[in-house]
């Protein structure tokens, strides 16, 4: 992973409809950005290299859930969830080529703590199948 530049100035707290989980991120999370790929701009206010940026939500969620390999309430995320959670952020806010392209590069080559729980799924984890 990169150096952690990017220092967020606000709360966030995301709701996935497509898996009925939250992630959370609290003010002064540190993150790398968009790792090995242009930065997106966005809605979230942060610092880089502590000057003001407004970025995109996708890798603030997708750098947590990397970093944690946990939703909010301690469920395991996989690594096929956290990709298709960054996809579809990145739908969201109109990213429409990059969401397939960084959904995949994002599934095969990264992941992080939650590539550990499963690239796909958690059959093996009692309760836990979505």
């Amino acid at each position: 992973m990169s150096e952690k530049i990017y220092e967020l100035r606000e709360y966030i707290g995301y709701f996935s409809k497509r898996y009925g989980k939250c992630v959370t991120l609290d003010i002064g999370y540190m993150s790398d950005g968009a790792t090995g790929a242009p930065d997106l701009k966005g809605p979230i206010k942060c610092l880089r290299k502590g000057e003001p940026f407004d970025a995109s939500m996708f890798w603030w969620v997708h750098d947590k859930l990397c970093d944690t390999g946990m939703w909010a309430g301690g469920t395991r995320a996989t690594n096929w969830q956290i990709a298709m959670v960054a996809k579809d952020i990145l739908k969201s806010e109109g990213h429409y080529v990059r969401d397939f392209w960084w959904f995949l590069a994002m599934f095969l080559f990264g992941g992080g703590e939650a590539r550990k729980n499963g690239m796909l799924h958690l059959k093996h984890i009692k309760g836990e199948t979505k």
